[in-house]
């Protein structure tokens, strides 16, 4: 309930919560080519969180009248725990 009294009393100590040093990073680890189905791919864990990123790409012409610009469209999926401002579905326009 008080998250500064409780954060202060590791800073004073020069010490994280889970017990790292301030200057240790959590174990990290990354691994590609996770996902067979895409062009690209890594699986990436930090300390007890994992996340996992897929790009797929498509040659595409150009838009009439636009020859020498191009289209990057992003698609991001997330579990609906991952963020208290994630909402499933299309994303608003």
């Amino acid at each position: 309930l008080y998250p500064e009294q409780f954060y202060s009393r590791f800073l004073q100590d020069g010490i994280r919560p889970d017990g790292r040093t301030l200057g240790r990073a959590r174990a990290t680890t990354i691994g590609l080519g996770s996902v067979s189905s895409v062009d690209g791919s890594a699986l990436v864990r930090v300390g007890a969180t994992t996340a996992i990123a897929g790009v797929r790409l498509d040659i595409a012409a150009p838009l009439e009248g636009l020859p020498n610009q191009g289209l990057v469209t992003l698609n991001i999926e997330l579990a609906p725990f991952s963020s208290a401002d994630w909402r499933p579905g299309r994303a608003p326009e």
